[in-house]
């Protein structure tokens, strides 16, 4: 079995220094505003299905506490290797009080070896 690094954000990606160590002063509310807007489309579950992201089985809830909702992951940008974050790996979504799925935070994953 393949150990995996992630990392999620609450539709949010922080700013600070980059994967190259250098700080290049982007704006966080920048990032943010990037990053919805490239997943806009996928408020609507049917939308990340037709994208190619599917739902997840292996995530882990604990019992009164919680999870971090339902994950749908797209294998072709898990397998890649390359983070972008207008391309998440992961959606997570949560069911709302109508019963509905929604759009509530991305991850984006790298396996270890890469």
């Amino acid at each position: 079995m393949r150990a995996v690094l992630c990392a999620g954000a609450a539709l949010a990606h922080g700013g600070g220094p980059s994967h190259d160590g250098e700080d290049h002063g982007h704006d966080v509310f920048t990032q943010v505003f990037q990053v919805r807007k490239a997943t806009a489309a996928f408020q609507r579950l049917d939308n990340a299905l037709a994208a190619g992201y599917a739902r997840f089985q292996g995530c882990v809830e604990e019992p009164g506490e919680g999870g971090m909702g339902t994950h749908f992951v797209h294998g072709d940008l898990v397998a890649d290797a390359v983070i972008d974050a207008l391309r998440p790996g992961a959606l997570m979504f949560e069911t709302s009080r109508n019963g509905k799925m929604r759009l509530v935070g991305v991850e984006y994953i790298v396996f270890q070896e890469a």
